[in-house]
């Protein structure tokens, strides 16, 4: 005995249990299992054992853990819970031999729920023992008296585990085709599919995923996937329906060369943001889709275009605007010095190249065009280029 003052008297155990205390209040898991651990030997009282066992756990230390359970099964060898608690941490350690030694000394409880846990601990350890058709009627009974997704995930994996992976998926299609599309099953599903190389289901799949959540990851992958088959149109109609990238629907609608609703969209969005990255492909988009460049259209074209450049050092933007500029004769050099300034940052650009040529055909120097475009002529398979080339050389 410790005394303190005239009125307060504490044994040893109070100090450590205060001490035990601050350091699960601290967070300090090393002190606070230590301290749980000497008054657990020193009481014999079962709660100070379980928090030993736990703080001990948490920092991984499984030898002490093991050290404590040992020790109180010979102080409780009748305390159930203290078995269950046992045979679930050698299930974890994976050591299914002294579980399945542990397991058969506990009664089967009255609670039914209890029964399934401890029937899950059997079936476990029977799996873990190699007993694998046993294991797996277990888990087959509990999925078919319970279907949740959870339990369907289980014999999933554990039908997997045992070479029955088509069973495995049937298990899956089923509950998500008769009772949800569960999020971790379908993309389960997903998995499976992606090893068969089957991809109309994880479309499937994928837009019900979708609809779901609405998490942009799941509609991206569906994009991928309509692209990764070439079906342009249900990417269109699935963006266009769900306005989640506007910018990729426009790409969609230049790809496939619908001018018209590539530039309604384009006007909307630089109506909406001003952007003048979206003004370029615009003007881009007006250009290539109109027949008849008048001088009105042209003027308005290029005063458009000035923004852009004057702002934007783009490539692209430079050598587009400055084709046009040579091509149309509005002026040649500025577009020649836009051309250049594109090829600064890529040199070895063929439309870019091709560009410059051009420039130099337009005002009249057919050697210096013809010495500028040969040596992309060979590899090249765009007709404009070819088309250029012949009309250089005939200039000669």
């Amino acid at each position: 005995m410790v005394q303190l003052g005239a009125d307060a008297t504490y044994s040893k155990d109070d100090f450590y249990l205060l001490a035990a205390l601050d350091a699960k209040y601290l967070g300090d898991k090393e002190s606070a299992a230590k301290y749980f651990e000497k008054l657990y030997f020193d009481t014999k009282n079962l709660d100070f054992a379980y928090e030993a066992l736990k703080w001990y756990g948490s920092i991984k230390d499984f030898k002490k853990v093991k050290e404590i359970l040992n020790q109180a099964l010979k102080d409780h060898p009748n305390d159930i819970n203290l078995k269950r608690y046992s045979v679930a941490f050698y299930i974890d350690t994976k050591d299914f031999k002294t579980a399945d030694k542990l397991i058969g000394t506990i009664p089967l409880d009255s609670s039914p729920k209890m029964q399934d846990a401890q029937k899950m601990l059997r079936a476990t350890i029977d799996l873990g023992l190699g007993k694998t058709q046993k294991a797996l009627k277990f888990f087959k009974d509990k999925y078919n008296k319970n279907k949740t997704a959870n339990n369907a995930l289980v014999l999933s994996d554990l039908l997997e585990r045992v070479g029955k992976v088509d069973e495995a998926i049937k298990v899956l299609k089923n509950h998500t085709d008769f009772i949800e599309c569960d999020e971790n099953i379908c993309a389960r599903l997903i998995t499976y599919y992606k090893d068969k190389n089957e991809v109309d289901p994880i479309i499937d799949l994928t837009k019900r995923l979708y609809k779901k959540t609405k998490k942009l990851s799941y509609a991206n992958m569906l994009i991928t996937l309509y692209r990764y088959i070439d079906d342009k149109d249900k990417a269109i109609d699935f963006l266009k329906k769900n306005h989640i990238n506007d910018r990729l629907l426009l790409d969609l609608y230049l790809s496939k060369k619908d001018y018209k609703s590539a530039k309604e969209l384009a006007k909307r969005l630089y109506s909406e943001s001003g952007d003048l990255d979206m003004l370029a492909q615009l003007m881009m988009i007006e250009y290539e889709s109109r027949e008849k460049k008048d001088k009105k259209f042209l003027n308005y074209f290029s005063k458009n275009f000035d923004r852009v450049v004057q702002h934007i050092d783009d490539p692209i933007y430079n050598n587009f605007y400055g084709y046009v500029l040579i091509d149309e004769n509005i002026d040649v050099k500025k577009g020649m010095q836009l051309v250049k300034k594109a090829l600064a940052k890529k040199p070895k650009a063929p439309f870019f190249i091709d560009s410059l040529a051009w420039g130099y055909y337009r005002n009249g120097d057919c050697q210096k065009a013809l010495e500028t475009i040969e040596p992309i002529v060979e590899g090249a398979k765009a007709k404009e280029i070819k088309d250029h080339y012949k009309k250089i050389r005939e200039c000669q």
